[in-house]
């Protein structure tokens, strides 16, 4: 029994599907790249006012000044230092979830390290070591992800 498929020897094939595909590799590629070096745009602008934010809220909060009060104890007799202005010393970071194109674009382009137990990481390394001015950036830092982004993102920080 005949088939009605005619084969040509030595005739041009039809284009595969691989080659197709391989002709629509460069639109695509840049169709997508546009849209990524938008999102990349936004993040960076996002994180321009997130650093903007944190920095306002960590300049004009005031700490309560920490006073340190020593006993020496050869007489027993105590004594106060100077009152630190910048208050108690301690630690602050932005934690927010790692599973982000946000996290994606932060690991390449900011100083992100593992947050613990999950979740990624901005140290706060600014603002010496005051533990209020610290806290203070990572809060507004954290709103302004959570509201331009829609993130979740957290301030956080601890007591030295």
């Amino acid at each position: 029994m005949r088939s009605g498929l005619i084969v040509e020897v030595g005739g041009a094939s039809p284009p595969s599907p691989l080659w197709v595909g391989n002709q629509l590799a460069p639109l695509r590629s840049k169709i997508l790249g546009g849209i990524m070096n938008v999102q990349h745009e936004k993040f960076r602008e996002v994180s321009k006012v997130a650093h903007d934010a944190g920095h306002q809220a960590a300049t004009t909060i005031i700490p309560t000044p920490m006073v340190v009060v020593g006993r020496d104890p050869e007489t027993g007799r105590t004594y106060e230092y100077e009152p630190i202005a910048d208050g108690v010393c301690g630690f602050a970071w932005i934690w927010f979830k790692g599973n982000t194109s946000w996290a994606r674009w932060a690991k390449k382009n900011l100083r992100v390290g593992k947050g613990y137990p999950n979740g990624l990481r901005i140290w706060v390394n600014d603002y010496r070591q005051s533990l209020t001015r610290k806290e203070a950036y990572a809060e507004a830092y954290a709103k302004v992800l959570r509201e331009e982004l829609g993130i979740e993102a957290y301030g956080m920080g601890r007591m030295d």
